[in-house]
């Protein structure tokens, strides 16, 4: 099969050889290694073997090399799924801190009331973590305690006891 011809100038193949070893990204550096090596006039099924795969993803950052340039090349996109609740993360914190849900059934009842996203409990703990939200435990009043009965036990059993 005849060499692919992809036009490599000079300053992209030394930013590609400085890349292979010092980008932060493993992947970049791959790349950087494939450049580099068709910069050589290396032909794909070597280039394919020194970084472990195919001729068929040589020729794809050979690709996009071409489309979209050095930067396009090294510019690596991840894609970060954003929940539909973050879109409604205002006014859903907005109702949240003004009377805060007692339990998470409640926050799920409450933000599907007000952007009609119904997520599982789960999907909601989750959420209300994202926004800063944790749950806290519930503790107990003393009932029937008498102020007058507590001052009167701590002046006379208490403090008598403590300067002793």
């Amino acid at each position: 099969m005849p060499l692919r011809i992809v036009h490599i100038c000079p300053a992209d193949a030394d930013a590609a050889k400085y890349d292979m070893f010092h980008h932060a990204d493993p992947l970049v550096q791959k790349r950087a290694l494939c450049l580099h090596m068709k910069y050589l006039n290396f032909e794909h099924s070597s280039i394919a073997k020194v970084l472990g795969c195919n001729r068929g993803t040589v020729a794809n950052y050979l690709d996009i090399y071409e489309s979209q340039g050095y930067q396009g090349f090294v510019g690596i996109t991840y894609n970060k799924p954003v929940s539909v609740l973050d879109i409604h993360r205002p006014t859903v914190e907005a109702s949240f801190l003004k009377q805060p849900p007692r339990s998470v059934k409640e926050a799920a009842h409450r933000i599907k009331a007000l952007t009609g996203v119904d997520r599982s409990h789960s999907r909601v703990r989750a959420f209300l973590h994202r926004i800063g939200m944790k749950p806290l435990r519930t503790g107990q009043i003393p009932a029937k305690a008498d102020a007058q009965e507590q001052q009167k036990f701590h002046d006379e059993t208490l403090q008598p006891l403590l300067t002793e």
